[in-house]
């Protein structure tokens, strides 16, 4: 610090060494506010360049995993779809399988059936058949009808019988 005299000259020194000082003072003052609202509004703007980030990595993630349910949804839908397709498919083939044996079951038992009745009336046409040729007449034997003698010449045909008459 100087120590000015009473001297008017030291007067006009000490008013410009204090104006000088002030000016200082406040140039100074005016730097610590400059610099104090730079380093605030710095401050600011990366907590809201942070908050922005942030709130736009939080946005991606939640899109991102939004994307993935709505994959994983899909894809489950589809197999659920194609698992029933595929078990409908499935029904589908032994509902016609079953179908088919069971047409080719009856067919067969039919055929056997139908067979069977052949074999019984070929049988049975055999069995008339030798009734006739036991009776040698062609016709089924009646217990009602008389038997033709067997001393007829001509067995077998009563037409052609010999019948005694007198001459």
């Amino acid at each position: 610090m100087h120590v000015f005299l009473a001297n008017p000259a030291n007067s006009l020194k000490q008013e410009l060494y204090t104006k000088e000082q002030q000016e200082k003072e406040t140039k100074e003052q005016q730097e610590k506010e400059t610099k104090e609202q730079q380093e605030k509004e710095s401050k600011e703007q990366q907590e809201k360049e942070s908050k922005e980030q942030q709130e736009k990595e939080t946005k991606e993630q939640q899109e991102k995993e939004t994307k993935e349910q709505q994959e994983k949804e899909s894809k489950e839908q589809q197999e659920k779809e194609t698992k029933e397709h595929l078990e409908k498919e499935t029904k589908e083939q032994q509902e016609k399988e079953s179908k088919e044996q069971q047409e080719k079951e009856t067919k067969e038992q039919q055929e056997k059936e139908t067979k069977e009745k052949s074999q019984e009336d070929v049988k049975e046409q055999s069995e008339k058949k030798n009734v006739y040729d036991q009776n040698d007449q062609g016709v089924p034997e009646n217990p009602n009808m008389e038997k033709p003698s067997t001393n007829s010449t001509t067995k077998g045909n009563p037409s052609l019988r010999k019948v005694d008459c007198p001459v």
